[in-house]
């Protein structure tokens, strides 16, 4: 008969025991000190498997199969009862979770009412009437039946509890409120307004009380999605969905206070990028000359590993210090500030080439020797920033929570008030408007046919559109890697036959201004900035898009719109 649990089958304990030091030992387990396997019985575990490991009121706990042990009350390493007679609150806690359906503990967190527990059909509370656990208080019921995937634990944005259940082909997310301890929970369905948007091979997923998002990624694409909320008090100011197009593929995230860490993939390179959730002034790389502080919004940011100059073809090399990206735009900055008497190049950004030589990439600055400040350039890549507006409607309440979807409204202008932004541009979509095109004739052989920008000006490969013969086709590629975009028919079009590329989609209200040549005093960053767009159209008849490409941030602060307003139709009966 055993006294104790077996220390090399139990779980293990790493202790950071220096700078960048760790150990990894069994942890001394109490042994039991009196009474036996009846009196004084082995906790429910012992035999099973530990699905998950947790601390909650001052007790570790455990999940197995359908129980839940905890240890006793500030004695971590001690799962058994102090005496054989008599049950104390400091003792362990053992309970099963009892159901109708099978149960398989898999996750556990911890909420004011209790430790809310999660199987893959069925989510329990444990707790008890006064919010202290002890061995006769505490009881576990069934709160909600709810599918989730089992893989990817849920997470607890500080309101609210998120968890996840899988379809074939996506990912549906849930936000679960618990109330009281005799309360079920109100759980919602958060991704039913994207539906279908996250797909299902998301294999990740984190949360930020302090940001209050969810952020959900897989392994197998580029987009890291997420779904964040304003809550100010009980009330939910806003609530939005939007994703990331990392530079790579997304391997895992994290989060840590203001910080995100992404580990990326390009080709057979892992990078660990790190993205500020706020601009912290303490972090700035770049000030101009009205004290405005900002760090460049570009991808894989580093410093080049090191800068020459070519005195024959007078031009920097600026050496990039990861294996480059080939499918994305090269950009690079000058850090420092452009304060009187500081160095005059700094906030200067340009678009430069990229070269190959003997195996190793550098960005190529013409015309200048970067070399006496080669620790202030940063290299880099280009980003979009990319919103596409929602409709907009008149507020039919004083509390601007509902809207009149019903009434003739004809926006006639919009007016847009920035923050600390660099350049930005609108495109608005109207029904029925093309814009841009370039026409060929098909030979029969050639499959390849190229245009300059100025022909055809686009921002995403899926709006440009082709026909032939007046027929819409969509079996060609898109290409804008090289110095023309150019499109790749997977057959030649026939002899004769009429070839159309165009962009029906958007035309331009406010063209970006490109980041690009910017003297040190002459950074494109404005405080406040009102950018006024004439529309004269009904607000269901287009769509507005406002973009950005430039190493600068964009912050939008408020949106106002003049039209007309007629709540008066005629409804036919």
């Amino acid at each position: 008969m055993s006294n104790g649990l077996d220390a090399s089958t139990m779980t293990h304990e790493l202790s950071n025991t220096g700078t960048n030091a760790f150990t990894f030992a069994q942890v001394p387990w109490t042994a039991r000190a009196v009474g036996d396997d009846d009196t004084n019985s082995h906790p429910s575990f012992v035999g099973g498997k530990l699905e998950q490991a947790f601390f909650h009121n001052n007790r570790l706990g455990f999940l197995s199969g359908d129980n839940v042990s905890m240890s006793q009350a500030a004695q971590f390493f001690n799962m058994y009862h102090t005496s054989a007679q008599t049950v104390t609150d400091a003792d362990p806690i053992d309970l099963k979770a009892t159901s109708t359906k099978p149960v398989a503990l898999h996750s556990v967190l911890p909420s004011t009412q209790g430790l809310v527990l999660f199987s893959a059909n069925q989510q329990f509370l444990m707790g008890s009437n006064d919010g202290i656990l002890t061995p006769s208080k505490t009881v576990i019921r069934a709160i909600a039946n709810y599918e989730m995937d089992t893989v990817i634990d849920p997470v607890d944005t500080g309101t609210t509890i998120n968890f996840i259940s899988k379809t074939p082909s996506y990912t549906r997310v849930f936000a679960m409120v618990t109330r009281g301890e005799n309360e079920n929970p109100s759980v919602a369905d958060i991704g039913r307004v994207v539906n279908e948007w996250v797909p299902a091979t998301v294999d990740t997923m984190i949360a930020s009380a302090q940001n209050q998002f969810v952020a959900f990624s897989g392994q197998s694409t580029r987009y890291i999605y997420f779904f964040r909320s304003y809550v100010e008090g009980k009330d939910i100011q806003l609530q939005t969905w939007f994703n990331w197009l990392a530079p790579g593929n997304v391997q895992t995230i994290a989060t840590d206070s203001d910080e995100f860490f992404a580990v990326t993939k390009q080709g057979t390179q892992l990078t660990l990028s790190k993205a500020s959730l706020s601009q912290s002034p303490d972090d700035a790389i770049i000030v101009n000359n009205d004290g405005q502080r900002l760090n460049p919004c570009i991808d894989l940011y580093a410093t080049a590993s090191s800068v020459t100059f070519d005195t024959t073809g007078e031009f920097s090399k600026c050496f990039i210090p990861y294996t480059d990206a080939t499918y994305l735009t090269p950009v690079i900055i000058i850090k420092g500030t452009t304060a009187q008497g500081q160095f005059i190049e700094s906030g200067f950004t340009i678009s430069p080439e990229r070269v190959v030589e003997s195996g190793n990439t550098y960005f190529k600055v013409p015309f200048k020797n970067l070399t006496s400040v080669a620790s202030d350039v940063i290299v880099g890549y280009k980003y979009d920033f990319d919103v596409i507006l929602p409709k907009t409607y008149y507020k039919v309440d004083d509390d601007m929570k509902l809207s009149d979807f019903t009434a003739n409204l004809t926006i006639a202008r919009m007016k847009f008030a920035v923050g600390l932004s660099g350049v930005m541009g609108f495109k608005l979509k109207s029904k029925g408007i093309r814009q841009g095109k370039k026409e060929y004739t098909g030979d029969g052989s050639t499959t390849v046919f190229q245009w300059i920008n100025d022909d055809i000006n686009y921002i995403d490969d899926d709006q440009i559109k082709v026909k032939l013969d007046n027929v819409v086709t969509t079996a060609f590629t898109v290409d804008r890697t090289g110095a023309l975009p150019k499109i790749t028919f997977s057959s030649a079009p026939g002899n004769n036959v009429k070839i159309l590329i165009y962009l029906d989609e958007w035309y331009s209200l406010n063209p970006v201004i490109k980041a690009d040549n910017y003297l040190a005093n002459d950074i494109a960053i404005s405080d406040h900035t009102i950018f006024t767009l004439p529309i004269h159209q009904k607000t269901d008849n287009f769509t507005l898009r406002l973009f950005n490409d430039s190493p600068f941030p964009v912050s939008l602060n408020s949106m106002m719109w003049e039209g007309i307003y007629s709540p008066r139709f005629y409804r036919r009966t």
